[in-house]
C-alpha cells in the first residue's frame, strides 16, 4: 500500500539496500552513524590482520640473511612502506569521486564470491612476495583510509543518484497520466460537452 498522504498514482520507488548498511543511507540517521562505524571498525581489523600476516612472512624471509643485512633491509622497507600508504592514500582520492551503480555494486559481489573460491591457491604467491609485503599492506592500508573517512562513500552516492532519477521517472510518468486525462476530457464549450449537457436537461425534465 502506498504511504499514507501519498498519490496512489504514483508508483512506489524504493531506495537500493547497500551492503550491511541497508537503506540507512537515505536519512542517515543513527543507525546509519552506528553501522558505518561497524563497517570502518571491520574494515580496519581486516587490514591489521592482512598486515599482521604481511609482517610474519617478511620476518621470515628476513631471518635469512645476517644482522647487519637487516637492518639495511629493515630502513628500506620500512621507507618503502610510507611510500606506499601515501601512493594509497592519493590514488584512492579520485576513486571516491566516481559514482558507483547499484547495478555495479551487484556484480562487484557475484564476481568477489566467484574469485573467493580460488584465494586458497595463492598461497605459494604470497610466500614469494614475502620481502615486499609490508609495503603492500601499507599501501592497502592507505587505500582503506582514503575510501573509509568519506562523508559519502561512492556506493551511496550511485544509489542516491538512482533513487533521484527512479524517482523524477515515476513522478514524470504520474505527469504525463493526469495530462493524457485531460486531453481526454471534452471540452466544456465544445460540441461534445453540449450534448452532454443537453442529456442531463433531459434527465431532469423526465
Amino acid at each position: 500500500m502506498p504511504p499514507a498522504g501519498s498519490d496512489p498514482g504514483v508508483p512506489a520507488v524504493e531506495p537500493f539496500p547497500q551492503p550491511f548498511l541497508g537503506t540507512s543511507w537515505l536519512h542517515r540517521g543513527f543507525g546509519y552513524g552506528v553501522r558505518r562505524g561497524l563497517v570502518v571498525l571491520g574494515s580496519l581489523l581486516f587490514v591489521a590482520v592482512v598486515g599482521l600476516v604481511a609482517v610474519a612472512l617478511y620476518l621470515g624471509f628476513v631471518s635469512l640473511f645476517p644482522p647487519r643485512a637487516r637492518i639495511v633491509i629493515h630502513v628500506l622497507e620500512g621507507a618503502a612502506a610510507v611510500v606506499a600508504l601515501v601512493v594509497g592514500w592519493v590514488r584512492q582520492r579520485p576513486v571516491n569521486r566516481v559514482p558507483v551503480t547499484p547495478a555495479q555494486v551487484a556484480e562487484s559481489r557475484h564476481r568477489a564470491a566467484r574469485t573467493g573460491a580460488r584465494a586458497y591457491g595463492n598461497q605459494g604467491l604470497a610466500i614469494l612476495l614475502a620481502p615486499v609485503l609490508p609495503a603492500i599492506a601499507a599501501r592497502l592500508l592507505g587505500s582503506v583510509l582514503a575510501a573509509l573517512f568519506v562523508r559519502e562513500t561512492p556506493r551511496e552516492t550511485g544509489a542516491r543518484q538512482d533513487y533521484e532519477r527512479r524517482l523524477a521517472e515515476a513522478g514524470g510518468g504520474a505527469a504525463r497520466q493526469i495530462r493524457r486525462g485531460a486531453e481526454r476530457r471534452p471540452p466544456r464549450g465544445g460540441p461534445a460537452g453540449r450534448r452532454a449537457r443537453r442529456q442531463i436537461r433531459r434527465t431532469d425534465t423526465s
